[in-house]
C-alpha cells in the first residue's frame, strides 16, 4: 500500500492600514503612484502509487492520495488612511497555479487480485484586492484601481485499471477507484460594505478568474479464468466566483468615472470508467457526478 498526504495553508498579503503615504515625496518614494501588490504562484502535487505484483495466490494493491490547500492572496487598504498620489493601485495576483492529486493502484496474482485507488483534493483559494469594511480612505485626488486575477487548475485522478495499474488474476480480479475534487475559488475586486473613500478621481475595479477542474476515476478487473469486477466513482463539487463590487454604505466621493468589471472562465470535466474483463463473467460500473457553480458579478 502507498499513502501520500499534503496540507498547504498560507497567506500572502500586502496592505496599508492606518497610515499616511505620499508618493514621490523625494525621500523614500520616488514614483507618482502608490502600488500595493500581492503575488503568489503555487504548484502542489500529491501522488501515490500502490502497484503490487505477486506470484502468490492473492495480490492486493492500494493507493491513497489526499491534498488539502487553503490559501489567501490579498492586497488591502484598511483603517483610517490618507494617500497622496496620481494613482493608488491594489493588485492581488495568482497566475498559473496547479493543484494535482493522483492515486494509482494495481495488483496481479495467480489467484485473486484486488486493486484500490483513492484520490481526494480539497482546495480553497481566495484572491482579492479590497478596501476593507469600515475603512476610511482619503484619496486626495488620486485614481483608485483594484485588480484581482487568478488562474488555477485542479486535477484529480484515481487509477486502478489497465491504464495505470492492473488488477489481473487467474480466478478473480477486482479494481475499484474513487476520485473526489472539492474546490471553492473566489477572485474579488471589492470595496466592501461600509468602506468610505473620499476626494477621489476615478475608480476602477477589475476581477478576472480562470479555473479548470478535471476529475477522473478509472478502474478495471481482469481474470482470464474467472470473474473480473471493475468499479469507478468520480465526484466534483465546484464553486468558482469572480466579483467586482462596490458595497453598500456611504456613496463614493469621486469626481471621475467609476467602472467595475468581472471576467470569468470556468471549465469542469468529470469522468469515470469501470472496465471489467473475465473469462467466465465480468461486471463493470462507473458513476460520474459533477456539481458546478461558476459566476461573475
Amino acid at each position: 500500500a502507498s499513502v501520500a498526504v499534503s496540507v498547504h495553508i498560507g497567506t500572502v498579503e500586502a496592505s496599508l492600514a492606518n497610515t499616511v503615504v505620499t508618493a514621490n515625496d523625494g525621500n523614500v518614494l520616488t514614483a507618482d503612484d502608490i502600488n500595493v501588490k500581492a503575488n503568489a504562484t503555487k504548484t502542489i502535487t500529491t501522488k501515490s502509487d500502490g502497484t503490487q505484483t505477486s506470484e502468490d495466490a492473492t495480490g492486493i494493491g492500494l493507493g491513497v492520495a489526499i491534498g488539502v490547500v487553503d490559501t489567501t492572496t490579498q492586497a488591502v487598504l484598511s483603517g483610517t488612511t490618507a494617500l497622496t498620489a496620481t494613482n493608488v493601485k491594489l493588485s492581488a495576483l495568482m497566475p498559473e497555479s496547479d493543484f494535482v492529486v493522483e492515486a494509482k493502484a494495481g495488483a496481479s496474482s495467480t489467484g485473486t487480485a484486488i486493486a484500490g485507488a483513492l484520490a481526494m483534493n480539497f482546495t480553497f483559494i481566495d484572491t482579492g484586492a479590497k478596501v476593507l469594511a469600515g475603512s476610511n480612505i482619503d484619496l486626495n485626488g488620486a485614481n483608485l484601481e483594484l485588480t484581482s486575477q487568478a488562474t488555477t487548475k485542479s486535477d484529480v485522478k484515481g487509477i486502478a485499471s489497465q491504464g495505470g495499474g492492473d488488477s489481473k488474476s487467474g480466478d478473480v480480479g477486482v479494481g475499484a477507484s474513487f476520485a473526489m475534487n472539492i474546490r471553492e475559488t473566489n477572485t474579488l475586486a471589492n470595496i466592501e460594505n461600509g468602506a468610505v473613500a473620499t476626494e477621489g478621481n476615478g475608480v476602477t475595479l477589475s476581477a478576472t478568474g480562470s479555473h479548470v477542474t478535471d476529475t477522473l476515476a478509472t478502474s478495471g478487473g481482469a481474470a482470464k479464468d474467472g470473474t473480473g469486477v471493475g468499479g469507478a466513482l468520480a465526484l466534483a463539487v465546484v464553486n468558482n466566483k469572480t466579483e467586482a463590487k462596490i458595497g453598500t454604505g456611504t456613496a463614493l466621493d469621486v469626481t471621475g468615472a467609476v467602472s467595475a468589471t468581472a471576467d470569468h472562465h470556468g471549465a469542469s470535466t468529470t469522468k469515470a470508467d469501470g472496465t471489467a474483463l473475465g473469462g467466465d463473467a465480468a461486471v463493470g460500473a462507473a458513476i460520474a457526478l459533477g456539481f458546478v457553480s461558476d459566476s461573475a458579478v
